[in-house]
Parts: C-alpha cells; sequence; structure tokens
C-alpha cells in the first residue's frame, strides 16, 4: 500500500496517539505551531497504514525551497522490519528536487540509540553534511538527502524560523 500525504485531522490523531510517546518534551512542537506552519502551505505529514493501523509517519516543515524532516517514527511494534527504510524512502520520493535536511541527536558516544538512529538514515542513503547544531537545547547532527553546504543548511533554517527564535536557540556547533 502506498504512503497517504495526511489531512491536519489524520496527523492530529496520530499526534495523540503516538506522537507523545515517540518523542520527548524537548523535541515536540505544539500542535497548534504544526497548523499554523500549515496554514502557510509549509507543513506536510505522511503516514503507512496497514488493516487501519499506522505503522509509520513522518512531518515535513518548509517548501520546494528546502525542507527540514521535523518528525519520523516507526510504530513500536512494527519495528526492526525494514518497515522504516521502506517508508523513508518513499517520503523523500515524495520531493525530488528538493533539499531535506534531517535532524539526527548528536552521538555522544553514551547512548547507543542516537547512534543507531544516525546509522540508520546513513544506511538509508543520507549524507552526512558535517554540520551540527544546537537547537532548543539539544545538540543535532544534521543529515541530508543530497549534498549541502552549511550557508544552504542555514539558509533553509532562516526561511523558516523567526530571527529572534534563531538567535536564541540555533547555534552552530563542533
Amino acid at each position: 500500500m502506498p504512503i497517504k500525504h495526511l489531512s491536519m485531522p489524520e496527523l492530529h490523531q496520530i499526534y495523540d496517539q503516538q506522537l507523545h510517546d515517540d518523542f520527548p518534551d524537548n523535541e515536540r512542537r505544539s500542535f497548534q505551531n504544526m497548523l499554523d506552519y500549515h496554514e502557510k502551505g509549509l507543513y506536510e505529514a505522511w503516514a503507512k497504514y496497514e488493516d487501519g493501523i499506522c505503522l509509520a509517519y513522518s512531518c515535513f516543515l518548509g517548501n520546494q525551497d528546502g525542507l527540514i524532516m521535523d518528525y519520523f517514527a516507526v510504530n513500536k511494534a512494527y519495528r526492526n522490519r525494514g518497515i522504516g527504510s521502506a517508508f523513508l524512502k518513499e517520503c523523500l520520493a515524495q520531493y525530488p528536487d528538493t533539499l531535506i535536511l534531517i535532524e539526527s541527536e548528536k552521538d555522544d558516544g553514551l547512548d547507543p540509540l542516537k547512534k543507531r538512529r544516525l546509522d540508520f538514515y546513513l544506511k538509508n542513503g543520507l549524507y552526512h553534511t558535517g554540520v551540527n547544531i544546537w537547537l532548543y537545547y539539544v545538540d543535532y547532527t544534521i543529515l541530508a538527502n543530497q549534498m549541502a553546504t552549511s550557508q544552504q543548511i542555514l539558509a533553509i533554517y532562516q526561511r523558516l524560523y523567526d530571527p529572534k527564535m534563531l538567535r536564541k536557540y540555533l547555534h552552530l556547533i563542533d
């Protein structure tokens, strides 16, 4: 079954039923914020369903000038079956000519889950950009679906976020 482009009510259901469990508070934006971006044409979500069950979902912030994959998760009951890899490829295929950034928690060598997530994206053909950021109190490694410079990456953030927020909550790190 192909992936489904979600309406905002469908995303709201996933937000309430899954996203709260899949992402910690410090990585979760409010649903109202998602709606605000959606009303500006800057937020989309996709899901993979089987027999009415959401197997995986993803959310993207941005437009054809550049996207940030805001969320990506596979239903806990369906992990380690190749669903995530297949779903990721299907999602990225929706935007064939668009630079897509993926924020993966920076591997600090202390949490094997961070390394596993990073390895998942690299195994699925994403590029390590060499850019690391501190965003809302979390260190991220930036991956992309194509080679990208730090200037291209920062330009996407500058187009999508309020300048005051960027000054306070976004910093390049080594």
